[in-house]
């Protein structure tokens, strides 16, 4: 009751000062709101009839703080202009706050973690667990002095290590305080846990864990000096939602805005920021096998994608709904989260972290918005109910990194034994939504997680390196595969075509030839597209295409066969002349000789023997006719000559053989 009275008190003193311009109702009380065009930011809760109502906000560019399922009202942050569209819309409201920064005089939330703190925490738990914890900084410097930093959690931490990959992060929307104190939470107890706790010691024994407690760390400290519902970073230049600015997705689906004043303005261009920098280029480094990022509030289990369903949907579904399960909410209940892809779950997003790390890395990423009611609620109440609650998540996710039904392994050079970050990809999956190719860490670590109990032929390339196909089965478990790949300096590759790459004026009866060292047979891709198909398998280094047609551009590449694998050749193209002649007969009185054949068009003539004839009058695309003076003793009778059809740039038709 002390909190909620000083509240109600905070919010009649800023209120009283502001000008009147509407009065709300606010539980029993009245209130007037502040001038519409400035004054400081509020939170309103609007009530809807259902999630048809929270998409209609989310569409409409509002600030979202948050949805209260079980209420049926959403959070929403305003100012006096957008309190004024709100309305405009249709919407009531009931006012819940007024900014204010969170550790104010009286603020009962500012026991909450500031960055600072975050950031003195991490050096603590390094210090007291020097085998076990690490502070890495991702970023060094953010607008407003904050580093992006991240701890890494393992056994032996500092060596090097074969370990699959747990990525945790929090508070990237700067008032979600509650999230950061989940990522602390992770911390300790898995630093303070190993040697005691036999889980905790199995778990860092066999995985590296990587935790980013504040993703925001520049927007968190505005909210504990300035603003408790500030949201994006502190870019100067105009601030950002950094959940919207990753380069997967970005501006994809109408799931943010191009409006700087907006709370989910998605920046200039994709990754334009340094926390999304920083937090891809670990993504990239350390390919995490499946991700947790935290959010707040409204209760849900959300996965790729923020625009449609993701390509291994059955997968998802499989984990995030045995997550919901086993999860419990603020009643303490389970199987409460909604549980889906964040477009049809909740609302479409474009340009968040959960589409980046599963679409330009490859990594299983979930999002969870905890807590029911706010995305700042009261720390002595919800503070240690709802972190220890958040283990059963996180502890799910490191559960399945060790269990969950995968392909993973190694990849490295046959001859040196170095990592390669080489290409993986599976022939049973198909990635449809322009996903980046799968690919092993820095380290040569891979992992995919995949519905069990069926086999997968996994292919692993390289440039530079012979591709290579296993078939996998995969049972209740994970199947470990390491791959050595062999260099192409041991191998053979396809080399010197006939035509050379590029050619021009190619006869339609053209044949490919290469050369090719060690090789047994080999496959060729032929056709008209950029990635032409397979369409033969010959055992010499030359093939015969049938019939091509004028005027066309065709690519195509070789793959040597040899007993230490596949080795491509690289993409090569030709194009076909331009023209062709297929008949000609002579024409008397006058004398003139009319040619049938393909491509003719304003701008080409006609040769004899080379020599250009008096007048070359095209008819259409498959006749034209010479004529002139000195036609006929360019081509006299009894004599064959070769006509051919040219034009100013060089393109010919193939001779023509002519007698009449």
């Amino acid at each position: 009751m002390a909190l909620i009275r000083s509240r109600v008190q905070r919010l009649l003193m800023t209120l009283a000062a502001a000008p009147v311009a509407a009065l709300i109702m606010f539980g029993p009380l009245v209130f007037a709101t502040p001038a519409r065009a400035e004054g400081p930011r509020m939170l309103v809760e609007v009530p809807v009839a259902g999630e048809a109502q929270l998409l209609r906000l989310s569409q409409a560019g509002f600030d979202v703080a948050g949805f209260n399922r079980d209420a049926g009202t959403v959070g929403v942050v305003v100012d006096g202009a957008a309190l004024d569209r709100l309305t405009a819309l249709g919407f009531t409201y009931a006012l819940k706050d007024v900014s204010h920064p969170l550790r104010g005089p009286g603020e009962a939330l500012a026991d909450y973690t500031d960055p600072a703190e975050l950031s003195a925490f991490m050096d603590q738990m390094a210090a007291a667990y020097p085998n076990l914890v690490e502070k890495v900084v991702l970023k060094d410097a953010l607008f407003e002095g904050q580093k992006l930093l991240a701890v890494k959690i393992t056994a032996d931490v500092t060596g090097d290590h074969d370990r699959p990959v747990f990525l945790l992060d929090a508070q990237h929307h700067a008032r979600e305080v509650m999230t950061a104190e989940i990522a602390k939470d992770a911390i300790q107890v898995l630093a303070s846990g190993y040697g005691t706790d036999p889980r905790i010691t199995h778990w860092l024994d066999t995985i590296e864990v990587w935790v980013v407690a504040s993703v925001n760390p520049d927007g968190a400290m505005y909210v504990f000096t300035q603003d408790n519902m500030w949201r994006k970073n502190r870019d100067p230049i105009c601030s950002v939602d950094i959940n919207r600015n990753y380069d997967f997705n970005w501006a994809a689906c109408n799931g943010s805005d191009d409006l700087c004043s907006s709370d989910i303005y998605r920046g200039p261009s994709p990754a334009s920021e340094p926390e999304t920098q920083g937090m891809s280029a670990l993504a990239d480094e350390i390919r995490p096998e499946f991700s947790l990022s935290y959010h707040s509030y409204g209760e849900y289990i959300l996965y790729p994608y923020g625009c449609y369903n993701p390509s291994e949907m059955a997968v998802y579904d499989d984990l995030g709904n045995t997550l919901n399960s086993i999860l419990e909410d603020d009643t303490g209940a389970t199987g409460r989260y909604k549980t889906g892809p964040g477009w049809s779950t909740i609302y479409p997003t474009d340009g968040s972290s959960d589409d980046a790390l599963y679409g330009r890395y490859g990594a299983f990423a979930f999002v969870i918005e905890v807590n029911c009611c706010s995305f700042q609620p009261d720390y002595a109440q919800w503070r240690d109910v709802t972190v220890e609650r958040q283990r059963t998540a996180w502890e799910f996710f490191l559960d399945k990194t060790l269990t969950y039904p995968s392909i993973q392994g190694r990849v490295t050079d046959a001859a040196t034994g170095a990592p390669l970050k080489a290409t993986v990809a599976l022939q049973e999956v198909a990635l449809g939504h322009g996903e980046a190719p799968r690919q092993a860490s820095a380290r040569g670590r891979y992992a995919w997680p995949l519905q069990g109990g069926r086999a997968y032929h996994a292919t692993f390339s390289m440039p530079g390196y012979l591709e290579q196909t296993h078939e996998v089965a995969v049972g209740a478990g994970p199947a470990t595969l390491d791959v050595q790949l062999v260099s192409n300096a041991q191998a053979a590759i396809p080399r010197n075509p006939l035509p050379g790459d590029m050619a021009a004026d190619q006869d339609l009866q053209v044949v490919l030839s290469w050369t090719c060292n060690e090789a047994t047979s080999y496959e060729v891709y032929f056709g008209t597209t950029t990635a032409p198909p397979l369409v033969a398998t010959v055992s010499q280094p030359s093939y015969a295409p049938a019939a091509l047609d004028i005027g066309k551009t065709y690519t195509w590449r070789v793959v040597a066969l040899s007993p230490l694998g596949r080795t491509s050749g690289p993409s090569w193209s030709f194009s076909t002349r331009p023209y062709g002649i297929t008949g000609a007969k002579k024409a008397g009185n006058p004398f003139r000789i009319l040619v049938n054949g393909q491509g003719f068009k304003a701008g080409v003539a006609l040769t004899a023997d080379g020599v250009p004839v008096p007048a070359t009058v095209i008819k259409n695309p498959t006749r034209l006719v010479a004529k002139g003076a000195g036609l006929k003793s360019l081509v006299p009778k009894g004599k064959t000559v070769q006509l051919v059809v040219r034009d100013g740039n060089g393109g010919t038709s193939a001779p023509f053989a002519f007698r009449w």
